[in-house]
């Protein structure tokens, strides 16, 4: 598979695993308050009293989890787009593309944030790629997605790699093997994390 291929599949992922878990919260949410079940994501807060209150809270549920999956929807097209882009050469056009992704609002979800950092690697890397480097841009690109999340994931540690990709190409091997090795043990204990959850 490849990597664009893998990026595409793990957005759509992303956004499906976002409505699976709003579909189950619904389900919780409409027995508790004893309404039909429905596909609209909600969640009942502690101490609702009435069946009104509670599907209050299921509509704001519902539009917060609409928005995240737009969010991820409109990812996963913008990286669709690049992908088109890049084959037909157009460096400038994928660029744009994640220019536009990581300019959205973000949003408090998880999901949310490993989609904007996956887009801020991205960018990075069709930086270095760029004739010539943009590797001052392709360093702040990392900062910012960086910046997104302190969460030790996948997303962080693609980030990190990218980095050690910008050291390499400014001949900073040592500083580069040191971002690698970073992205190595942030990936392991996201390994490790998994392993204990099953």
């Amino acid at each position: 598979m490849s990597a664009t291929s893998f990026r595409a599949a793990a957005v759509g992922a992303l956004a499906a695993l976002a409505l699976a878990a709003g579909a189950l919260a619904s389900c919780a949410a409409d027995r508790t308050a004893g309404a039909p079940a429905t596909a609209a994501p909600a969640a009942v807060p502690s101490g609702a009293g009435s069946a009104a209150e509670a599907r209050g809270a299921a509509t704001a549920a519902a539009s917060v989890d609409e928005a995240l999956l737009a969010y991820l929807a409109t990812a996963r097209a913008r990286h669709l787009r690049a992908d088109l882009l890049e084959e037909k050469g157009d460096l400038a056009g994928a660029r744009a593309e994640m220019e536009a992704l990581v300019a959205l609002p973000l949003g408090g979800s998880a999901a949310a944030r490993d989609a904007a950092q996956d887009a801020w690697a991205r960018l990075a890397r069709l930086d270095v790629d760029a004739t010539p480097p943009r590797l001052d841009d392709a360093e702040r690109a990392v900062e910012s997605g960086l910046a997104v999340s302190p969460e030790e994931t996948f997303y962080r540690a693609n980030l990190l790699m990218a980095k050690g990709e910008i050291l390499e190409a400014r001949g900073a091997a040592d500083a580069a093997l040191d971002a690698y090795e970073q992205s190595i043990a942030i990936n392991k204990k996201v390994l490790e994390r998994l392993r204990t959850e099953r």
